[in-house]
């Protein structure tokens, strides 16, 4: 995952060093929708504590908050049915918030399987 090398980088580097990789991780980010209309995956680790809301609110980069503005704007434009399957933690680790029952109900209704 890109983000953990930025999380890495950003330990070190300063807004101005850390602002073009952030431009182009934006760029690759706006295209999802066009490549995985449902990367809900993607979205949920980029959501998570463990990913660009720990950038914004430890560093306060404007292109950290650009980035997570992005992709509110992609998530929130998913159907709700392929969303809040998991998130991860301060550290990284995985944390179902549904079972897997409650998810092929959801991906069922999503593809209009039954």
């Amino acid at each position: 995952m890109r983000l953990t090398a930025i999380r890495g980088y950003a330990i070190y580097a300063s807004e101005k060093e850390i602002s073009p990789l952030m431009k182009k991780f934006i760029d690759i980010l706006a295209k999802i929708p066009s490549r995985t209309p449902y990367n809900y995956q993607e979205y949920e680790m980029l959501r998570s504590k463990f990913g660009l809301p720990y950038l914004v609110e430890q560093y306060r980069y404007d292109c950290f908050k650009e980035a997570l503005d992005q992709l509110e704007k992609q998530y929130n434009d998913m159907p709700d049915e392929c969303k809040s399957f998991f998130t991860l933690d301060e550290n990284g680790i995985y944390v179902a918030l549904m079972t897997r029952e409650e998810i092929d109900e959801n991906l069922d209704v999503l593809f209009k399987r039954k």
